[in-house]
């Protein structure tokens, strides 16, 4: 165990799942309120959106591995999904008063990518940890992502 707690891709990965899920969680807890806000939707509306988004993510995360698969790799994957993400935050900063269409299209396209996003980290697992560390090297990534899922909330706000 000590091991992989020592190992620097135990620790680079479980910040960028720190990083990843961390913001994928405090967003989607944000979503609802966000979406009224940039779109004036009533709550029936917005719950409908927020659900389309989490069937879009299903799909982008099939899709994710569908592509890393067929590849033989999982990196442009992953890179392609952050670069997605990131693109949708812009889009939807800048839409968010006074383009509703764009913010709600954003929000769609961050909801396809998100979690492809996250779980192109735990794909990257068996490619950059030694055999010998990979249970235990996943499980304290793992830990380190899940303290963003818990942390970055809260300090959203």
């Amino acid at each position: 165990m000590l091991a992989a707690l020592r190992h620097p891709q135990v620790w680079r990965l479980g910040l960028f799942g720190f990083l990843t899920i961390g913001t994928g969680i405090t967003f989607t807890l944000s979503a609802p309120q966000m979406l009224q806000a940039a779109a004036g939707l009533d709550t029936v509306s917005i719950g409908r959106l927020t659900s389309l988004g989490g069937f879009l993510g299903v799909g982008g995360i099939v899709l994710a591995g569908f592509m890393s698969d067929r590849r033989g790799e999982r990196f442009s994957t992953m890179v392609s999904s952050v670069l997605t993400v990131a693109l949708c935050f812009g889009a939807m900063a800048w839409a968010l008063h006074g383009h509703a269409v764009l913010f709600v299209a954003a929000y769609l396209m961050w909801a396809f990518a998100v979690w492809a996003m996250s779980f192109g980290n735990l794909m990257c697992w068996p490619d950059l940890l030694p055999r010998h560390l990979l249970a235990v090297g996943g499980a304290a990534s793992n830990t380190v992502s899940q303290l963003g899922a818990f942390l970055m909330p809260d300090a959203w706000g």
